[in-house]
């Protein structure tokens, strides 16, 4: 566990160290709020952050304001220090996006509680995502593979050129859905892209005319996502906009970046749907556990914010991601 430590006093710095020695806890520490912006954006991997409120420069609040923008609640808990105890203080500490807060001098049993708690709380939120992320996983539904299989037999005779590309694709697609590196919280972008581009090839081969695709990425980036946001968002997009249309339709994927965000968008010409439709899918969670609804509360847990999902009846959806980017 690593832990982040903003104080303008060596002293306290000291005592609160020595009162976290026995936690199995690797304590950095640091004086001044610049530090402190500076170590979170340089180290992705920090667990807490405890921050005194009086900070000389930038103040504890701005700091924890500033983290809060690229780093939710449960991804990087915060533990303010105020020597007032006053509650205004508290109550702007909690809307700047703390978790919790002590009031100085701390007292060891309630410091090491606290401390304790928050990280328990990320280590079960993380927890919570990385099996959402194995149920996915294993959602691989079984009409798709056996639609794939025949496909694949089906072009065994007529065209064994493309039989094997398309065993080829098959197999790297299960090979990605499978991968170990699913299990984690993040994935870069290219190795989601990898797994989307192959479910595309596939349902190509089995829909020919009836659908298109294509992919934009206007530059290489190594910016990380969740696993298994995109794929289900393009699947939506094929069976429930493009494949309602008799003559069929394309879908566009538009991966870019705004400053520090990356922004992907998944649309398509389909069949659209009603304000109602939206409210009712993003209102309950697939059976299958693959869905919208599904991505948007992963979205929401790691970023604090979802998908937003503009569509016209007739006109077809777009499904738009905004994802901070890997620093």
């Amino acid at each position: 566990m690593n832990l982040l430590l903003v104080d303008d006093d060596p002293l306290n710095i000291k005592v609160m160290s020595d009162l976290l020695s026995h936690e199995n806890i690797h304590i950095t520490s640091v004086t001044t709020g610049e530090e402190a912006l500076q170590q979170v954006e340089d180290f992705s991997h920090w667990d807490l952050v405890i921050l005194d409120l009086m900070l000389p420069g930038i103040s504890g609040i701005e700091v924890c304001r500033t983290i809060r923008e690229h780093h939710p609640l449960f991804q990087l808990p915060m533990l303010i220090l105020t020597a007032s105890g006053r509650t205004n203080d508290i109550m702007a500490s909690f809307a700047a996006g703390a978790n919790d807060f002590l009031t100085k001098p701390v007292q060891a049993a309630e410091l090491r509680a606290r401390v304790r708690t928050l990280l328990e709380m990320k280590k079960s939120v993380n927890e919570r995502i990385r099996m959402e992320s194995s149920f996915l996983q294993a959602q691989i539904k079984p009409h798709f593979l056996f639609n794939t299989l025949n496909s694949i037999f089906a072009l065994s005779e007529d065209d064994p050129e493309q039989m094997r590309e398309l065993l080829d694709q098959f197999t790297h697609y299960l090979q990605e859905s499978y991968l170990f590196e699913n299990h984690e919280l993040l994935v870069p972008i290219q190795r989601e892209l990898q797994l989307v581009r192959s479910y595309l090839y596939i349902e190509k081969v089995r829909f020919g005319h009836r659908l298109h695709y294509e992919i934009d990425m206007a530059e290489e980036t190594n910016s990380e996502i969740p696993p298994f946001t995109l794929q289900p968002i393009v699947e939506n997009a094929i069976h429930h906009g493009v494949l309602k249309k008799k003559e069929g339709g394309s879908i566009k994927i538009r991966i870019m970046e705004n400053g520090d965000q990356l922004i992907i968008c998944v649309s398509d010409d389909g069949v659209g749907m009603s304000n109602e439709k939206v409210k009712r899918i993003m209102s309950s969670i697939p059976l299958d556990g693959i869905g919208l609804k599904n991505v948007d509360l992963r979205m929401k847990r790691l970023y604090g914010r979802g998908i937003s999902i503009t569509t016209d009846l007739g006109l077809g959806t777009t499904v738009e991601m905004r994802i901070p980017k890997k620093r």
